[in-house]
């Protein structure tokens, strides 16, 4: 079956089409599923089982309206700025920001940045302006035509006046002036000078404006000297690019973030939450009346470095393994704050019914609800997959390259391994029994089988089968090793 790749057309009766509340789930229901399934909840740790909703720690709107105001003033003066350090110190008004005097190709700017500088005259100032919570302004300086990069090679040497130094760097000079391959010659001093292709902002962001101006000035395929920021270079320019459209513009960003008055409105609210809510069993009904989103029961295990996709969520997970189940507390985590609540804790073994209830009785209403609909589906036979879309008015769709190692049928949108199953060994242009699926129940006709053309070779197969499980050896053999003796891992208390 795992060479033959089958496209088949099917419908689906999702199990959504049965509301919950109509299937009844007993105990005697629960009891059995869990011991079908108890091997699954073997752990090898204890755990604990955490529920929690998360509050942003984002601006508000009392924030923007006050850095919108302090950019509004910078605007001002950048606009009234006329020279190239006026400028420079009104863009550093604002911490974070730093003027590189530079012109940049148009092409490597934004389509916002582009519309203006094409619309705008020498000296306008755009903005401000709120781009993904930065206020920005912009200010048009100049527009030139020259090359946008230039390629060299260099030997970099520090600003000195040692004599030693001097006469060793004019030896190097002589020498390359005399034919002397500079990168070869770098070689052999134990380092190397690689082609670097750097644009004008690069130049002057590394090594100054002055070194800059000159490196774009200086003659083709011959070595010349050039002092920089940080020391002396004999450089051997190989290229420049041809002339483009480049601009100079002064940017300024002004970042919003919560103000610490709305940082503490957030963790007096988060508060509030928690000595109203102490019992635990108004915590999801609470959240929810208030507009939050209780996350399904989370199982953390002693050294999980946080809880969800929460950063920096390491406290919590702290937290539950040192508190008892039906205690509440929030914490800040980065840019959220967390409100958590210990559902359960797990010892080491079988997790117990309670802790996997949840996922026991969603598994038994959607195989109630299939036998359901498969008794529906029968109490109705069609010939054809489009009568029983008509009947049920389901839609017809297909299916593409499934086979028995598919894993995922992206035409399906989910991981169906009944499907993968049978559809590759059914016949074709055949109408299926009904099929209990994972979305739902299916019914499916295979309209086209293509076989790989290769003879199928047990032993190939087995060491195809032994390579994919390589990867899994060295864990597999470190659980071995811990089920085999007796170990107690404290590392949860040093972090």
């Amino acid at each position: 079956a795992s060479q033959t790749n089958v496209d088949f057309a099917y419908v689906v009766q999702p199990y959504t089409s049965i509301v919950d509340s109509a299937i009844t789930v007993s105990n005697d229901d629960l009891k059995k599923l869990y011991g079908d399934w108890k091997n699954r909840y073997k752990q090898q740790e204890e755990t604990r089982g955490v529920k929690y909703f998360t509050i942003d720690i984002a601006p508000s709107e009392e924030d923007y309206l006050a850095e919108e105001q302090t950019i509004a003033e910078v605007r001002d003066s950048l606009k009234a700025a006329t020279d190239i350090e006026q400028i420079r110190d009104v863009v550093s008004i604002i911490p974070g920001n730093k003027f590189l005097n530079a012109y940049i190709s148009t092409k490597n700017l934004s389509a916002r940045e582009k519309a203006f500088v094409d619309s705008a005259s020498v000296g306008s100032v755009y903005g401000p302006y709120l781009e993904n919570d930065v206020f920005r302004l912009i200010k048009y300086i100049g527009r030139v035509v020259t090359p946008d990069s230039v390629s060299f090679r260099q030997l970099a040497f520090p600003q000195s006046n040692e004599p030693r130094l001097l006469a060793f760097m004019d030896s190097i000079e002589n020498l390359i002036k005399g034919g002397k391959d500079i990168n070869e010659l770098a070689v052999s001093m134990g380092t190397s000078a690689p082609l670097l292709s750097l644009t004008e902002i690069d130049l002057v962001r590394d090594l100054g404006e002055s070194f800059s101006k000159e490196i774009f000035a200086a003659p083709l395929n011959q070595l010349s000297k050039i002092k920089s920021t940080n020391g002396v270079h004999l450089v051997y320019v190989t290229e420049k690019t041809q002339p483009v459209t480049k601009v100079k513009i002064a940017a300024v960003e002004n970042p919003v973030f919560a103000s610490s008055p709305t940082q503490n409105h957030l963790y007096n609210q988060a508060s509030r939450f928690v000595i109203a809510n102490a019992d635990i069993k108004k915590f999801d009904s609470a959240a929810r009346d208030s507009g939050y989103v209780v996350s399904p029961v989370v199982y953390l295990l002693p050294n999980n470095s946080t809880i969800g996709n929460v950063r920096r969520s390491r406290e919590v997970v702290r937290w539950a393994f040192t508190n008892e189940p039906g205690s509440i507390k929030f914490f800040e985590c980065e840019d959220k704050i967390v409100i958590a609540a210990i559902e359960n804790k797990n010892k080491k073994g079988f997790r117990p019914i309670v802790a996997v209830e949840n996922e026991l009785r969603r598994e038994i209403i959607n195989s109630k609800k299939a036998e359901k609909i498969i008794s529906e589906l029968k109490s109705k036979p069609a010939k054809t997959l489009e009568e029983y879309a008509q009947t049920f008015q389901l839609q017809v769709d297909s299916a593409r390259f499934v086979n028995f190692n598919t894993g995922y049928i992206a035409d399906i949108g989910s991981s169906e391994p009944a499907l993968e199953a049978l559809a590759p060994i059914a016949s074709e242009n055949t109408l299926s029994e009904p099929v209990k699926g994972n979305k739902g129940v299916y019914l499916f006709s295979v309209y086209n089988k293509t076989q790989q053309n290769r003879t199928f070779d047990a032993k190939t197969e087995i060491n195809n089968l032994k390579r994919a499980s390589e990867y899994r050896i060295p864990s597999l053999f470190m659980q071995a090793l811990r089920n085999s003796v007796n170990i107690e891992d404290n590392r949860r208390i040093f972090y």
